[in-house]
């Protein structure tokens, strides 16, 4: 029995870190802080152009001084569709309280909160490169809360590199 725990130990830490090195091209993670202040981004969001479809995930912490409502922004052009998701747990334990998103907007967010905000941007002839940002707009004051840069870089083609060398 104790062999067979250590096999699947050493099998699973084995699977996690050939997973760790893997990036999903199209998929990112940003953190932020939001506050009546502007808030604040720890690093923009870095993506390969071209692509249909990305994935991302913001999280955040309203620090004191904010409690209100924010309106979830994606700001840049050409547009791009953006279908918002506000992560809940899969088993509420009661330990946090839990803002909603209604509109694209967060409802009642208050000092302490923490959110999850999913992200799935879509483009039917790919993202080209360019500079997006995700902001967030007090909806009383419309002032800016948040912005999290999202940068579309242009993607290498591998076979154009093969032949110039």
């Amino acid at each position: 029995m104790r062999l067979k725990k250590t096999i699947i130990f050493v099998l699973s830490a084995g699977l996690c870190l050939v997973a760790a090195g893997y990036r999903w091209g199209d998929s990112g993670h940003a953190i932020g802080l939001i506050s009546r202040r502007g808030g604040k981004a720890r690093h923009p969001i870095h993506l390969e152009s071209g692509k249909n479809r990305y994935t991302q995930i913001i999280t955040a912490t309203v620090r004191p001084g904010y409690r209100g409502n924010a309106r979830v922004v994606l700001e840049g052009a050409p547009p791009l569709n953006c279908d918002m998701h506000l992560a809940v747990p899969v088993v509420d334990l009661g330990l946090r309280r839990k803002p909603r998103l209604e509109n694209q907007t967060l409802v009642d967010l208050r000092p302490g909160d923490r959110i999850a905000l999913w992200l799935v941007l879509r483009s039917a002839s790919g993202a080209p490169p360019g500079k997006y940002s995700l902001a967030l707009y007090d909806t009383a004051s419309r002032r800016r809360l948040l912005r999290i840069p999202i940068i579309f870089k242009a993607t290498e083609n591998k076979d154009e590199k093969i032949q110039t060398r």
